[in-house]
């Protein structure tokens, strides 16, 4: 088999695998959410087994994607410039509103409130602007004033894990919290990347990781949030749409993993 289509093979695989794991991570959230969870002390029950093992499954989807990844990004080779498609773009843009749409709900729901909270719901709605533009109208511009707002997502979701941590109306140990904290954190490593990738080449390895680490974790912070405010009744139409957004900005991610990995061409 010629060095192309082992590339051809290895991203086909891995965009394939991680969206396996992302549905089996959200099925076992599921499970824990309406079986194991507390609402009312916002933490998993104790003793409860389903909870353990939700938490058990999600590590270790978590550890099979990344080990995939790596595999994958030292072996594969990515293309240069590739372009992006009309969904994923759709996908982006979608992604960029809820952002917007959720830093705009935590500012009114803190507009009667002072202190530390209200200052970084404030900057997180200044910086949602220049991030929703950056997934609505930066391909359409300049190739400067796009990449300029390129770093506003990325430090949308650094101040959005900052104003969570000032957050009183959930418990520091709630998994539920503690999941989506992880998953910012994420989507802010692969955003970078991104960008680095774009920008100078570089970080092939960690884009890869990163990128498909964040969908898995991010399909299984949604299902969670989304649970809890459907169907236990907990939880804000501000943390929903946050939620949301980290899950199609990490979904915009993985297709844009997939472009950077060379296809097949017909013979």
């Amino acid at each position: 088999m010629s060095r192309r289509n082992n590339d051809i093979n290895l991203g086909t695989a891995l965009l394939s695998f991680t969206a396996i794991f992302a549905v089996i991570g959200m099925i076992t959230e599921t499970c824990a959410i309406l079986f194991g969870y507390d609402a009312n002390m916002r933490v998993f029950k104790l003793g409860s087994k389903i909870a353990t093992v939700s938490v058990a499954a999600l590590f270790i989807l978590s550890i099979l994607t990344v080990t995939l990844a790596i595999c994958v990004g030292k072996i594969g080779r990515m293309r240069a410039h590739p372009h992006s498609n009309a969904l994923s773009e759709l996908v982006a843009a979608i992604g960029g509103f809820a952002m917007t749409a959720s830093s705009i709900i935590f500012l009114i729901e803190s507009w009667g409130n002072g202190g530390t909270l209200k200052l970084f719901t404030v900057l997180l709605f200044l910086v949602s602007i220049p991030a929703g533009l950056n997934f609505f109208l930066g391909k359409t511009m300049n190739e400067r004033i796009s990449t300029v707002l390129e770093f506003f997502p990325p430090l949308w979701n650094a101040t959005c894990l900052v104003r969570l941590y000032f957050d009183s109306e959930n418990a520091i140990n709630d998994p539920v919290r503690i999941l989506l904290q992880i998953t910012l954190v994420t989507v802010m490593l692969a955003l970078t990347y991104e960008l680095k990738l774009r920008v100078k080449g570089t970080g092939q390895i960690m884009f890869t990781v990163t990128a498909s680490l964040a969908t898995v974790l991010a399909s299984s912070s949604f299902m969670s949030i989304a649970l809890l405010y459907f169907i236990v009744k907990v939880g804000s139409v501000g943390d929903l749409l946050l939620s949301l957004a980290s899950l199609l900005v990490s979904l915009y991610l993985l297709m844009r993993l997939g472009a950077y990995y060379k296809i097949r061409e017909r013979e």
